[in-house]
């Protein structure tokens, strides 16, 4: 999965789309994309619709931020793992 934007060359976020040929784009930017410029993806020029458009899934990460090692104070790359209160399996612990 790409990170950013082609278009504001922002990050992705919740509001990020996939179009068929599997390119991500935020919602927004596609759209006005698509309606005041053409109906093609900016990056690769397929062929797209607004209604082509599809809700892009971007699955939550662990929230933990690492303690040591070379990417001490950065947050954690997994994904959450489903009823781990936001973080990954190597990060939750059971409170008893």
């Amino acid at each position: 999965m790409h990170n950013i934007c082609y278009i504001c060359r922002e990050l992705n976020d919740e509001t990020s789309v996939t179009l068929p040929c599997n390119h991500i784009y935020h919602k927004e930017c596609i759209e006005q994309s698509i309606q005041y410029g053409s109906p093609e993806c900016p990056y690769c020029r397929s062929f797209v619709t607004i209604k082509m458009i599809k809700k892009l899934y971007i699955p939550p990460m662990c929230k933990a931020v690492l303690k040591s090692g070379k990417k001490k104070g950065l947050r954690c790359c997994h994904k959450a793992l489903k009823d781990n209160n936001g973080f990954c399996g190597k990060h939750f612990k059971i409170k008893k």
